[in-house]
């Protein structure tokens, strides 16, 4: 398939520094079938790390990471951080149709990339892909090729859906769960038991996809609800990113979130690259909420036992829910940072 890669330079691609650090910021698309996809590069560029950040969704945005300074800012003073808009996500842009909203093209948007900063930057960088949620399955979805693997030095997992249709083991997760919490005297105990009630309806063997939607936005639920058991310690967050005085448009980042959500569904909901990647020869990093009812715990531990190569760790935050960078920053900062800095 023909394709096109345009490099655009701006924000002061070499003098504009981050407060109170050496961070140099440099702002380039990747153009590829059909989509013109922003990508945000920014750190410390005398050093041979990249770390490319795919974030969640389908649908979300790279800047919602790099917008959480008390993460990306610390990361910025040793590596290089990459911040993507993924096709149909963020700031991205395109005349795309609904054909276009495929996993096979977002790997193709993924090895492009990849090829794209090694060419920018040099082939001797290493690039570490650090997948989140629906990130996790598309970064697995694309180490499930050798030849690609072989161009990145390491992979992170972060409360990744590698198995995304996994919907028996979230139903009982959340059925344990909020069965154990209308059990329990307290606030929201009304809540608890309307959602066991709900999905105690579930057939978690041939859901609808409706029952799907449901599954996952209780998952979501259930962080807010469990908030003596989930820390809050995300650190610092630049909510002037996301303004229309910034170079950031909210208003296109929610109408591409609600189109490509809606349209990647089909595609997405039985995707499973579990069995896929026994054979994984990069290094891997899986880090993880205890609380995750979204990607359960016992997802990532399925998948870390199975890779056979003996460089891997698996790393369970237990007071985090989804998002274990804005639950346990320090914790999360002080495992990433020590496994980059060691591989």
């Amino acid at each position: 398939m023909r394709y096109l890669i345009i490099i655009i330079f701006s924000l002061a691609i070499s003098s504009c520094s981050k407060e109170n650090n050496k961070a140099s910021q440099q702002f380039f698309y990747l153009r590829n079938n059909g989509s013109d996809m922003p990508v945000w590069a920014e750190g410390n560029f005398s050093q041979d790390k990249f770390v490319l950040v795919v974030h969640g969704g389908p649908g979300g945005n790279g800047q919602i990471y790099n917008a959480l300074t008390g993460m990306s800012d610390p990361l910025e003073k040793e590596f290089v951080m990459l911040y993507w808009d993924q096709r149909g996500s963020g700031n991205s842009k395109g005349k795309l149709k609904k054909e276009d909203y495929k996993i096979t093209n977002y790997i193709d948007d993924l090895d492009k990339l990849v090829d794209l900063i090694h060419a920018k930057y040099g082939q001797n960088k290493k690039v570490y892909l650090l997948g989140h949620s629906w990130g996790g399955t598309l970064t697995a979805a694309y180490l499930t090729n050798a030849a690609r693997a072989a161009k990145v030095a390491g992979w992170i997992e972060l409360d990744g859906a590698h198995d995304f249709g996994n919907n028996t083991l979230v139903h009982q997760r959340i059925l344990d769960e909020s069965g154990r919490q209308k059990l329990l005297a307290g606030a929201n105990q009304s809540r608890w038991e309307e959602i066991h009630n709900a999905v105690s309806i579930i057939n978690p063997a041939s859901p609808s996809d409706a029952q799907i939607s449901q599954l996952n936005a209780i998952g979501f639920e259930m962080g807010t609800l469990l908030i003596d058991s989930i820390a809050n310690d995300g650190g610092e967050f630049d909510a002037a990113k996301f303004t229309f005085n910034s170079a950031y448009n909210p208003l296109t980042a929610t109408l591409n979130e609600m189109q490509t959500n809606s349209w990647m569904f089909s595609d997405l909901k039985t995707a499973n690259y579990t069995n896929q990647l026994d054979n994984l020869a990069i290094p891997s990093l899986f880090m993880w909420g205890r609380h995750d009812y979204v990607v359960p715990v016992e997802s990532g531990i399925e998948l870390y036992n199975r890779i056979q190569n003996p460089d891997k760790t698996m790393v369970i935050f237990t007071a985090s829910g989804h998002s274990p960078m804005s639950n346990q920053l320090s914790d999360f900062l002080d495992v990433l940072t020590g496994w980059l800095r060691s591989h």
